[in-house]
């Protein structure tokens, strides 16, 4: 197993604790990552991007959120501490 499939089904375990506890049963997968992730594979590819550097960035961006690890407003700076604890 790849480290992008690794980093998916850490995402995927997280979204489901995440939908367990959610009030709004928001899918952070199905209703926003997966999406931000072909966008920035299009992006990636169009500029000329290393997609595996990309694709780990974009279903790593919010990470916090879908731990419930910190607040939205410091999500970039603890997602990114987090980011780094699973890569």
């Amino acid at each position: 197993m790849g480290i992008i499939e690794k980093v998916k089904k850490e995402i995927l375990f997280l979204n489901e604790r995440y939908m367990v506890e959610a009030k709004d049963k928001y899918v952070f997968w199905d209703e926003h990552i997966k999406y931000v992730v072909q966008e920035a594979l299009v992006l990636a590819k169009k500029y000329n991007a290393d997609t595996e550097i990309v694709e780990l960035a974009a279903m790593l961006h919010d990470i916090v959120l879908i731990a419930k690890n910190g607040t939205r407003k410091e999500h970039h700076i603890t997602g990114a501490e987090m980011a780094e604890t699973i890569l």
